[in-house]
């Protein structure tokens, strides 16, 4: 409501650090709440906005030491993949997930599967579900029984 009563440079110069923070706070419905906010800045705003102001410094954070931090990214996508064109999908997500995929944490491997799972039902662009299929075949061969059951699980809904 304040981004749309307040307005896009407003909202840039006073409250979108203040969102971005939220993402990397140690409560995970904080982070959650913070996700769904930002889902609904970037309809607001528009993608050109949230190439520039939001999808950067949200995507670095699979860059983080903190392995919540680098899930949050993941969380994010599974969100706004139904906000973006595939231009953005492909220059902004895939190169996340490319680098998640081969995470050594595995609770984040898995949820890369998992992130996938809820992509893939709303792309359309042949060359994006060619990499989130190559991705979860990778998964699916892991040494973690989650993360072979849900990559499995992901190639079975497709």
């Amino acid at each position: 409501m304040l981004a749309k009563k307040l307005g896009e440079s407003f909202f840039n110069e006073k409250l979108n650090n203040i969102c971005l923070d939220w993402l990397k706070d140690p409560i995970f419905s904080i982070r959650e709440v913070a996700i769904l906010n930002i889902k609904e800045l970037c309809s607001i705003f528009g993608p050109q906005w949230s190439l520039k102001f939001v999808l950067p410094p949200l995507m670095d954070l699979h860059k983080e030491a903190n392995y919540l931090h680098r899930m949050t990214p993941l969380f994010a996508i599974s969100k706004l993949g139904s906000v973006f064109p595939a231009d953005i999908v492909r220059s902004s997500f895939l190169p996340v997930l490319n680098v998640l995929h081969v995470d050594k944490v595995a609770n984040i491997r898995m949820n890369v599967a998992k992130t996938l799972s809820q992509l893939m039902p709303i792309l359309k662009d042949a060359d994006i579900i060619g990499n989130c299929k190559n991705i979860l075949n990778v998964l699916s061969t892991d040494k973690d029984l989650d993360v072979q059951y849900f990559s499995q699980f992901a190639i079975k809904k497709l």
